[in-house]
């Protein structure tokens, strides 16, 4: 990971740090593909059979 200053926590916190938006995008694509791909990022399926 890219080393961020330590109030640049939140993507949306004004403006982004350097390179951030980079990083911010990557991010973004990963989650999409993950959700697309069919596995959850986070708690959503409530099915717990299939891992």
């Amino acid at each position: 990971m890219t080393k961020q200053p330590p109030q640049q926590q939140s993507p949306f916190d004004k403006e982004p740090a350097e390179g951030s938006r980079e990083t911010i995008d990557k991010q973004l694509a990963q989650q999409e593909q993950s959700e697309t791909q069919g596995t959850p990022a986070r708690v959503t399926v409530p099915e717990r059979g299939r891992s």
